[in-house]
């Protein structure tokens, strides 16, 4: 199904819809050199946010304000983490892009689609003293190995990176991400779209209802149908009014 992938590897990319009632622990995921440092496993995690809906006061946590680690391990013992924290505004249809040693989480009332390297590594920094209802105890966090993998100062992705570039072919597809492990689209489907690809996709309808047209079958698809596009197809048809968010390598 992957290009250049062997039979035994994990499949290389996580897709997931995130409903956040709340705003979520603080977290953050090593990259590639410090998942294999100080974990053993093979990648970190690099990711994503494609908002689907959001209040208008909506945050999300991204980054942070400390210049070193002794800072921050300084700001937290002196129980000044709130001034650590970076907060950014988001809106629907916004890409927010993680690179992995980015402290970050949703905050509450955002719905988001969530696109990541192929990882469970996640380092709990700071859980808003919460409840677990299960255990009756605060959830545990992990500061230390949170902050041996977080990046000192905050790194900012560059804004390149994140600018929406219409296909020059195909005005109905939108590049709104290309980071070195995978690749984002938004596709708008008023009619009929022709897709040519090299390569597999990962699909995700988030808006409206349609059909895919592929080796002359049809399949019905609407809102919030996730679906996997495999190498050896290279030409398919989407037709009717729907958004859907695409993902590759």
């Amino acid at each position: 199904m992957f290009d250049n992938h062997r039979p035994d590897q994990s499949f290389p990319l996580l897709v997931k819809m995130l409903d956040a009632q709340q705003s979520l622990s603080i977290q953050v995921h090593p990259n590639d050199e410090n998942a294999r440092k100080f974990f053993a496993e093979p990648n970190g995690k690099t990711e994503c946010w494609y908002i689907l809906a959001a209040k208008p006061d909506s945050v999300a946590y991204y980054g942070h304000q400390a210049q070193s680690a002794a800072e921050m391990q300084k700001d937290i013992k002196n129980h000044q983490l709130g001034s650590l924290l970076t907060t950014i505004k988001v809106k629907p249809s916004d890409l927010i892009y993680v690179p992995a040693g980015t402290l970050h989480a949703l905050g509450a009332r955002i719905v988001a689609l969530e696109i990541e390297q192929s990882s469970d590594n996640t380092l709990r920094f700071y859980d808003f003293a919460r409840i677990d209802p299960v255990t009756g105890k605060q959830r545990p966090i992990q500061i230390d190995k949170a902050i041996a993998v977080t990046n000192f100062p905050n790194h900012i992705p560059d804004e390149k990176l994140t600018q929406p570039v219409v296909d020059f072919d195909n005005p109905a597809i939108t590049s709104i991400l290309r980071s070195p492990y995978f690749q984002i689209s938004r596709i708008k489907v008023v009619g009929k779209t022709q897709i040519t690809h090299q390569h597999y996709s990962i699909n995700v309808v988030t808006e409206g209802s349609g059909t895919l047209v592929c080796d002359n079958q049809e399949y019905q698809i609407e809102t919030g149908m996730t679906f996997i596009m495999p190498t050896p197809i290279k030409n398919y048809w989407f037709k009717g009014n729907l958004t859907i968010i695409q993902a590759n390598e």
